[in-house]
Parts: C-alpha cells; structure tokens; sequence
C-alpha cells in the first residue's frame, strides 16, 4: 500500500514542509505503519511511503523503485526483519535500514545491528525514530561520498601507476644525498638494475653516469662531478625548492662497453614540502635527437648556401640575356638609322621595341628578390614609359593609367609583357591621330588562380568588322600566337575606342 507525502486536504505550504524523503515500510500493520509515518513527519521529514508484508513484495519494490530509508518490523506473518535484511543485500544497497518493533529484546536488537542492521528504535518510543533516521540518511550519504572519492582515488592511482610505468622518460625520486628512493620501469630496464636493488643507489650509477665508476661517493662528490648540471639542479631543487624544466646536461656514459657522450633533458621539482626533502627527477635520452639536430642544421646551411649560390647564378643569367638583348636592340635601332625605306625602319623600330620588352622583364628579375616571378605592375609602367619616348608621345595628349596587382612566372610574363607591348604600340601609332589626345587604361589582376588583363583607348577604334584572326598585321598576329601561348581567351570590341581582354590561368612556380 503507497502513502502520499501527507493526507491533509489543504495544501500546505512550501515553507513548512520539510524534508522529502521515500521510505519503504515492511510492516503488516497499517496502524503501525502510519504511527511510524507520523514520527518521522514530527522528526522534520515529508515522507512518502510504499507498506509490504512479504518477501516478493520487497524484492518488486526494491527492483521498481528507488528508496532514502526502510522500516522494517521485526516479525510479520510471512518473514522478519532479518529476512528482509538479507534482500536488501542481495541488492547491494547503502541506504540505513532501521527495525522498528516492540516484541524484541535488547539482545535481538545488538545482534541483528551486529548483522549489519543501521538503528534499531521501539515502537514504543517512536519519538526516538526522527532524530535516528537523519542521523542514518546523514552517515549514509557520507558513505556514499566516501566510496565516490575511494573510487575515484583508485582511479587516480591506478591513472599514475600507468603513466609511471609507461612514460618515455626516467623517473627518479632522489633524496637529499641524491640516492633514489624510488625509479620507474624504465629506469630500471636502462640501468639493468632492478627496483628493490635500486634503492639507495647514487643517481650517477643508476643513470649510467661513468664518473660514479671507481668513486665510491660520487654525485658530487667526486672530482669531475661538481660541474655536473644534473646534481647542480636536483640541489638546487632541494635547497631551494626551484623547479627546472628541459635543462640540457651532457654526462660519459658507456655503451655497449663504449664511452660516449650522451644528452639528458632534465626537469626536476620538489615532492612536498615535508621532511626529509625529496624530489622527481625526470630524464630523457635526446642524444640522437641533437646529433639529429646538428645533421640538420648541417644539411639546411648547405641548402642555404646552394639556394645562394644558385640566386646568384640565377641573377647572372637574367643579367646576361638583359645585356644580350639590349645589344640585339641596339644593333635593330642601329639598322633602322641606316636603312633608306621607311617601311623597313618601321618593322626594325617594331623589332626592337619587341626585343626591349623581353630584356625588361630580365632586367627586373636580375634585380629582384624573386627567383623567377616578375611583379607585372611595375614593369608594365617602365615598358609604357619606355613606348612613349620611343614614339615621341606627348604625355600630356595621350596619358596611360594603369591598375596592375599580378605576380607572374617567368615563361608567362615574356608572352605577356609581348602583348601589351603590342597593344601599347598599336594606340600610340593609330588610336591618337595629331592634335586628338586621348587615354589608355591597363587593368590587370589575378581573381582565384586567373589573371584578366583588361586593356582600352578611346582614340579612333578599330575598323568595323575586324576580324582578328584573318588581319595580316603582325603584331595583331601576334596577340593572338601569344594569347594560344599562354591557353587563354581573347576578346575584343571594335566600338568606343579599341577594348582587349584576355584571360589565363596563372601557373606556379
């Protein structure tokens, strides 16, 4: 039978209730029952209650529900209290079972508390059952938090014991002489010696410290230790309690019966702050590691040194092809003065501004911090400064702006630089008949790994109807050539002055 928390019909208020718990009565007697239920309301407790009477029903109760406290009698019809008790076991409770009865004696009650029973109060002094009832959920709930922090203690210990056993590192307790109280798994796998023998031993011998050899004191003691970094910061550690962390220290030590040098990285710290001091030292072996490192750094400067020497190499070569076609440039401006056809002087004139414009990108790269990467907007200026003075432009009748942010790789930037040489030369032959001035616009930008060079002029346009692919001009030819060079698209308009764009995708290095 279940019992509410209280049977009055008007609600009572939040303030005066007091403490909820769920108990579990094993009683015959429902009279009994709610005199139980009253006392534990007069011990400050809200209860709500479930009776039974028999061993099924305590086991379905248990199974079903979770309970703060039972009540058991001592004697009912079907099983007692200690029969009720050995239920209770079976499930592996921690909640207080308390008998309340009135036909057993002061020996029955010890002996059933002996069993493991929590309280044991008589129906008779049922005022006594409030008082033991917190007293019982009280200690309760303390073991409940005692076996949480056991376990969770176990768990912690067991955590570390793994960490100490399988660390990467030596681990040595060391005392204030530097002898170890204690050292890890694989502290005793490197030295050979095992845990127990461990004990008590210099950290020099157990370290495989070769200067401990033929001194019985060492670790200080002897005369090649006190520069010994390892015993100056486990000291200072225990005089002065200082934590070290990855000091470097370099002790002889032999090797398969060989003598060699060999790194710890040592970090230290002081256990506690009782007496007598001790403290964790914590080894590593990076010795391979630094004769790594120097082999690295061995083989980066040999790399740095080739990357210098082939920048070097590299800059003579640009400084070279710059000189070789600025002589070709030289040698077509010197046949274009000698030459009596003015059609010839025209196409060496052409020749030679083509051949300029290759040995500027040279040029630049000769000066440049980039291997082979031209920083187009400063060589499109030069080149248009460059095309004016050839053809004796008026800067202030024909003005060029540009708006240049591209990088490009060599064997795009020639081809490139060819186009809009072309593309200059062709607005400053045609587009600006004398006295009409004009404009030419340069845009050239890189969008998610594609270049789009736009270029335009408003002078007089290009013929109506050009078909640019059937033009016989060899420069208009070779916007095109070098355009399927570089696996781009051209387009152009022929209203409005001449409108170029061509697209390409940019090429890494």
């Amino acid at each position: 039978m279940s019992y509410p928390p209280h049977d009055s019909s008007q609600p009572v208020p939040q303030e005066s209730r007091g403490q909820a718990i769920r108990v579990l009565l094993v009683e015959d007697s429902e009279d009994d029952a709610l005199l139980a239920l009253d006392a534990l309301r007069g011990g400050g407790f809200e209860p709500s209650a479930q009776r039974i009477a028999s061993a099924a029903e305590m086991r379905t109760a248990l199974g079903e529900t979770t309970w703060d406290l039972i009540l058991s009698d001592y004697r009912l019809p079907e099983f007692n209290a200690l029969d009720a008790f050995a239920i209770y076991r079976e499930f592996g409770l921690d909640i207080p079972f308390v008998i309340v009865s009135g036909v057993i004696g002061e020996e029955t009650a010890v002996a059933a508390m002996k069993a493991g029973v929590h309280d044991y109060v008589s129906k008779d002094n049922l005022a006594r059952l409030g008082p033991a009832a917190r007293r019982e959920l009280r200690e309760a709930q303390s073991r409940r938090e005692r076996a949480r922090a056991e376990t969770a203690l176990a768990a912690a210990y067991t955590e570390l014991a793994a960490i100490h056993a399988n660390v990467p590192a030596l681990l040595l307790v060391l005392d204030e002489d530097l002898r170890v109280s204690s050292a890890n798994d694989l502290t005793s796998r490197s030295s050979g010696i095992t845990p127990a023998e461990m004990r008590g031993l210099l950290a020099g011998m157990v370290i495989g410290c070769v200067n401990h050899l033929g001194n019985p004191l060492g670790c200080g003691l002897g005369a090649p230790c006190p520069p010994c970094k390892i015993r100056l910061t486990v000291l200072d550690t225990i005089e002065n309690g200082s934590r070290h962390e990855n000091v470097e220290a370099w002790i002889p030590a032999l090797v398969n019966g060989v003598q060699q040098q060999r790194c710890l990285l040592v970090s230290c710290s002081l256990l506690g702050s009782g007496l007598p001091k001790k403290t964790l030292v914590c080894a590593q072996d990076i010795t391979e590691l630094k004769q790594t490192q120097v082999a690295l750094d061995r083989r980066v400067q040999e790399i740095q040194t080739a990357l210098a020497e082939k920048d070097v190499l590299f800059r003579e070569v640009q400084h070279r092809v710059k000189n070789n076609l600025q002589v070709i440039s030289s040698l077509l401006s010197l046949q274009a003065e000698q030459s009596a056809s003015e059609e010839a002087r025209t196409v060496l004139a052409e020749s030679r501004d083509r051949v300029r414009s290759m040995a500027m990108i040279h040029e630049q790269l000769s000066h440049s911090g980039h291997m082979g990467e031209i920083e187009f907007a400063q060589y499109i200026e030069r080149l248009a400064s460059y095309l004016q003075d050839s053809y004796l432009v008026d800067r202030e009748r024909i003005r060029v702006h540009t708006d240049v942010n591209a990088t490009l790789t060599l064997d795009q930037a020639v081809p490139c630089g060819l186009i809009v040489q072309e593309l200059i030369s062709n607005s400053l032959k045609h587009a600006f008949p004398k006295p009409v001035a004009g404009e030419i616009h340069i845009d050239f930008h890189e969008t998610n790994g594609e270049y789009h060079l736009r270029y335009r002029d408003d002078g007089v346009g290009l013929p109506p109807g050009l078909d640019i692919q059937k033009v016989e001009s060899l420069g208009m030819l070779l916007i095109c050539d070098l355009t399927a060079q570089l696996r781009g698209e051209l387009a152009y308009f022929t209203s409005g002055g001449a409108n170029f764009s061509i697209k390409f995708r940019a090429k890494s290095l």
